[in-house]
C-alpha cells in the first residue's frame, strides 16, 4: 500500500492512524543549551534558512534537538522510502554541525527499532538521553519516555520513566525533557483539556515525577497545542497551535510566565511572519543566538530551517527636566519620553513611584528601571541639579548637628561624637556638591606647640571617619586651631594657672564643622560663640603674661583692641600687632577670615606685625 499524505495537516494525521492500523507518535524534544537564555533577548530573526540536503530530503524532518556540547543535531525522520521498517517507520538521524553547515546526516542505530523512535531530550552532562518509550518488545507498548545512561562510548538499555497518572489513550501526544532534568511538558488529550491536545507539566520532586497538571486556559486553546519548548530559567514557553489564529495551519506561539505558580502565563504571542509560514511550523527550539523550526512551507513536507535570533531594540529614553527654583525647593520636574525598545512599558523609580512625569522633587540623584514587554529592563540615573547654595541654606544643613568632643589629650573618635559625624555624613551624601572643613581645638592645659599638634590629630581622625563613607572624599578639610580658639575663655599658659572646670576645659576639646559650596574658598572659618568661665576672675581679674607666653611661641591668644585700633577699624583697615594670627584680627575686627583672605588675597594664616589689612 502506497499513500501520499500531508504529514504536517492535523486531519490527515488521523486519516493515516485510520488506514495504517499502527501508531504514529508526534513528538517533540528540545533542549535549550543557552543556561543565560530569556524572552527578553528576542527582538526579531534574520531571514530563514533552509539547512542543506545533508540534512534534509524528500522525506519528512521533524523534531530537531541539539547534543549539550552543540555539535550534534539529532532529528526525526518519516516517510522515508528508503527506512528499514517501511515509509511510515519513524527514525532517529543525526547531523555534526560544522562551520557553515552539517555533516551528511546518518541514522543512530543505539536507538532505532521497527517502532517509533526520537529523543525527548539530554542532559546538562550529555551523559543521560531520554528518548520516546518504544523499547517493551511489544507492539502496543506503554506511551511515555524512556531513559538511558551513557558509560564510556555505550549507552544502557532505555528503562521506561514513571509519570504518575498519565494515561495516554490518543494517537497524538509528545514530550520535552529539560536540561536539569527536572521538568516534562506534555502535549496530549488529558484530564480538563480544553481541545484535541493541551499541554501539561510533571516536575521532579524528591526523584520522583508529580502528576501531570494542565497548564491552564491562557496557554490551551479549543484547538491543538503541541511541540512544546521551554528555556533553561523556565519563565518562556514556545508551543504550536492552531487554536489562536495566525498565518496558517500551525503557528509557533510564545507566552511569559507571570508568577510561581505553572498557571500563571502572559497571553500567548505570535512569534511573526519571519518564522511562521501560511502552512504548517512548528518543533521551535533556541541554542545560543540561533532558532531552529520544522516547516512546510517550501515543500510538501516538513523540513528543518534555522534563523538569527536578533536583539530588541535598545529600551532608549530622552528626558525634559526642571530644576528647582532654589536650594531647599521642592518644585522640579522630570518628564520622560521613552524612545526605542517594545512596549508597551512600565517605569519603577527608586522610590516607588510608576509614574513618567514627576512633579514636587527637590535637586539631587534619581534612578528609575524601564521594563518592556518582554521583560528586558533598563536602569536609568538622572541627575537633577540644585541652585547653587547661599550660606544661610547651608548653616540650616547644620542646625541640628553639635560639635564633637574628646578626652584628654586624646584625638579617638567617641561613641557620642559618632552620632554626630554620621549626621554630617547624610549631609555630604545628600549634597554631593558640599564641602566641609573641620576646625578642631584644644584646652589650654599644655604647651601652645603640644596642643597644636594634637588638635591636628584630632581634626585628622574627623576627617577620617567622614571620608570613608561619603563620595568624594577630596570634598573635606580639616585644620587643627590648638588653643588659639578657646571655646571658655580660661587663659593657663605660661605661669598662669586655669581656675577653669574640667566640665569647661571639656567644651574647648572640641572639633566643629563649617558648610561651603563647591567653588568656594577651602578654608571657610569657623565660627565660635565664646562661653566665659564660670569664675570671673579668668577674664577680670587674672592678668596674661604675655613675655612668658612669648618665650615659647609667638602666638598670643589675646591682643587686646587699642583706641588706635579701634579708629583704624573705624576706617577700615587693620594693622598688625605683634604676635597676632589671622584669627585674632578676625576676633578683633569682626571680619571673618574667609573674607580677610578674599579681601587681601592672602595665602597663610601667619602675619607679619605691621603687615596693614583692608577690611572692605
Amino acid at each position: 500500500m502506497s499513500l501520499i499524505i500531508n504529514f504536517t495537516n492535523y486531519t490527515y494525521f488521523k486519516a493515516l492512524i485510520y488506514n495504517m492500523k499502527r501508531r504514529l507518535s508526534l513528538m517533540l524534544s528540545f533542549i535549550c543549551l543557552l543556561t543565560g537564555y530569556t524572552n527578553a533577548q528576542i527582538g526579531s530573526f534574520s531571514e530563514p534558512v533552509l539547512l542543506g540536503k545533508e540534512l534534509n530530503s524528500d522525506a519528512e524532518e521533524k523534531s530537531p534537538i541539539l547534543s549539550t556540547d552543540g555539535t550534534t543535531l539529532y532529528f526525526t525522520r518519516s516517510f522515508d522510502l528508503e527506512a528499514p521498517a517501511g515509509e511510515y517507520d519513524q527514525e532517529i538521524w543525526l547531523s555534526t554541525l560544522k562551520e557553515g553547515g552539517v555533516k551528511k546526516a546518518i541514522t543512530l542505530p543505539d536507538f532505532n527499532n521497527k517502532f517509533n523512535n526520537s529523543v525527548t531530550g539530554i542532559s546538562s552532562d550529555g551523559n543521560t538521553i531520554y528518548l520516546l518509550d518504544a523499547y517493551g518488545g511489544k507492539k502496543d507498548q506503554i506511551k511515555g519516555i524512556a531513559i538511558s545512561n551513557k558509560t564510556g562510548n555505550a549507552w544502557s538499555k532505555p528503562i521506561h520513566v514513571e509519570v504518575p497518572t498519565l494515561d495516554i489513550n490518543g494517537d497524538f501526544f509528545g514530550f520535552y525533557v529539560n536540561p536539569t532534568e527536572d521538568v516534562i511538558i506534555i502535549s496530549y488529550e488529558g484530564p480538563n483539556s480544553l481541545g484535541q491536545e493541551d499541554l501539561y507539566i510533571s516536575t521532579k520532586e524528591n526523584e520522583n515525577w508529580t502528576a501531570p497538571i494542565h497548564l491552564g486556559s491562557q496557554i490551551n486553546s479549543s484547538g491543538f497545542e503541541i511541540s512544546p519548548f521551554i528555556n533553561n530559567s523556565k519563565d518562556t514557553l514556545f508551543f504550536s497551535t492552531n487554536g489562536r489564529g495566525g498565518q496558517g495551519d500551525a503557528d509557533i506561539f510564545f507566552s511569559v510566565r507571570t508568577g510561581e505558580s505553572w498557571t500563571e502565563w502572559s497571553t500567548p504571542e505570535n512569534l511573526g511572519t519571519t518564522i511562521n509560514s501560511p502552512k504548517f511550523d512548528a518543533y521551535f527550539f533556541i541554542n545560543g543566538t540561533t532558532a531552529y523550526w520544522s516547516s512546510n512551507k517550501d515543500s510538501e513536507r516538513c523540513d528543518i530551517y534555522s534563523a538569527t535570533i536578533l536583539p530588541p531594540p535598545p529600551i532608549d529614553i530622552s528626558t525634559d527636566i526642571k530644576i528647582p527654583s532654589s536650594f531647599e525647593a521642592k518644585d522640579g520636574e522630570v518628564k520622560i519620553s521613552i524612545d526605542g525598545g517594545n512596549g508597551p512599558f512600565k517605569v519603577l523609580w527608586s522610590d516607588g513611584s510608576t509614574d513618567l512625569e514627576r512633579t514636587g522633587l527637590g535637586g539631587g540623584n534619581f534612578s528609575f528601571t524601564i521594563t518592556d514587554k518582554y521583560g528586558k529592563t533598563k536602569t536609568f540615573e538622572i541627575e537633577i541639579e540644585k541652585p547653587a547654595m547661599k550660606q544661610r541654606d547651608l548653616d540650616n544643613l547644620l542646625v541640628d548637628i553639635k560639635p564633637i568632643y574628646f578626652d584628654l589629650n586624646k584625638h579617638k573618635i567617641r561613641e557620642d561624637a559618632q552620632i554626630e559625624l554620621n549626621k554630617i555624613i547624610k549631609i555630604m551624601n545628600d549634597n554631593p556638591t558640599i564641602q566641609i572643613e573641620l576646625g578642631s581645638h584644644t584646652d589650654c592645659l599644655a604647651s601652645e606647640k603640644y596642643n597644636m599638634k594634637l588638635s591636628d590629630k584630632r581634626a585628622k581622625s574627623s576627617a577620617d571617619y567622614i571620608k570613608k563613607s561619603i563620595s568624594s572624599p577630596d570634598r573635606i578639610s580639616g585644620q587643627g586651631y590648638g588653643e588659639t580658639m578657646l571655646k571658655v575663655d580660661c587663659p593657663c599658659e605660661g605661669k598662669i594657672k586655669s581656675t577653669c572646670s574640667d566640665e569647661e576645659h571639656q567644651l574647648n576639646r572640641r572639633t566643629e564643622f563649617v558648610l561651603i559650596e563647591k567653588g568656594s574658598p577651602k578654608y571657610a572659618d569657623i565660627k565660635i560663640e565664646k562661653i566665659k568661665s564660670s569664675n570671673p576672675n579668668n577674664t577680670k581679674e587674672v592678668s596674661y603674661n604675655a613675655d612668658a607666653v612669648s618665650t615659647k611661641t609667638n602666638w598670643k591668644t589675646d591682643v587686646p583692641v587699642t583706641a588706635e585700633q579701634q579708629k583704624n577699624i573705624d576706617n577700615g583697615f587693620y594693622v598688625v600687632q605683634k604676635g597676632e594670627t589671622l584669627y585674632r584680627v578676625a576676633v578683633n575686627s569682626g571680619i571673618t577670615t574667609n573674607e580677610l583672605r578674599k579681601i587681601n588675597n592672602l595665602t597663610s594664616n601667619s602675619l607679619k606685625p605691621g603687615t596693614k589689612l583692608m577690611l572692605r
